[in-house]
């Protein structure tokens, strides 16, 4: 068996401090030595500009499609609130392009990162922990590491995307029943079919969310300490 680096790639709004102090944690649950890949947030703001965006110009369109011309006024009105809407959710759809072509820039320099760790040991396995957004980086970095798939193994808690069990050697989707990025974003992002429910006995919190609360369950802990370790929820 390949000795594993494992490097944790975090998600969405979370600071390089907190990014760091869930490395150290996994090492403590592990005893193996965790790198961290560090995914530049989102600006909460940014995420904030997008969602009223996209959901005001839905809304408006809704408005407009659902309601009839009683006069010129209420003409001219409906007119304006469709204007607004597509223009809304034109720079929603704008704002939201730009955070994917910056993922896709995070995940080509994951990429390098771990084709150059792959190169130097050659000896050694990489397994990538990813979280939320990060999956979405972690996704992004295995379409350029096909070379290596055979080396490389996916720990997907959470995340905002699935990733598919063909692009590395050993992948598992892992999420908590409460979590609604797995359980919705995912499902609008890919297919959805891969991932593994964890339940929610594990966590008295309302949307278990954060990798504290993946971290708590004992088939993650079982996975993230043995390299082959395959999932059983």
């Amino acid at each position: 068996m390949r000795p594993v680096n494992n490097f944790f790639i975090n998600g969405i709004i979370t600071s390089r401090k907190e990014a760091n102090k869930t490395a150290r944690k996994i090492e403590d649950l592990t005893g193996l030595k965790v790198d961290v890949f560090y995914n530049k947030s989102t600006p909460l703001t940014k995420i904030i500009s997008i969602a009223g965006k996209v959901i005001y110009g839905v809304l408006g369109l809704g408005y407009y499609a659902t309601t009839e011309r009683k006069s010129e006024k209420e003409a001219d009105d409906r007119t304006i609130i469709a204007a607004g809407s597509v223009a809304a959710l034109g720079l929603g759809i704008k704002e939201w392009h730009d955070v994917q072509v910056d993922k896709a820039k995070h995940g080509k320099a994951l990429a390098d990162r771990v084709e150059a760790h792959l190169v130097a040991h050659p000896n050694e396995s990489v397994r990538l922990i990813l979280h939320s957004q990060g999956a979405h980086v972690g996704l992004n970095a295995l379409k350029h590491l096909k070379d290596y798939k055979e080396r490389i193994q996916v720990v997907n808690l959470g995340g905002m995307v699935e990733i598919p069990k063909h692009m590395a050697s050993q992948v598992t989707n892992l999420s908590n029943s409460k979590d609604p990025v797995p359980n919705w974003i995912s499902r609008l992002t890919s297919k959805g079919r891969e991932w593994v429910d964890l339940g929610d006995g594990h966590t008295k919190t309302w949307l278990a969310h954060e990798m504290k609360e993946y971290l708590r369950h004992q088939v993650v802990q079982d996975l993230l300490k043995m390299p082959a370790a395959a999932p059983a929820a």
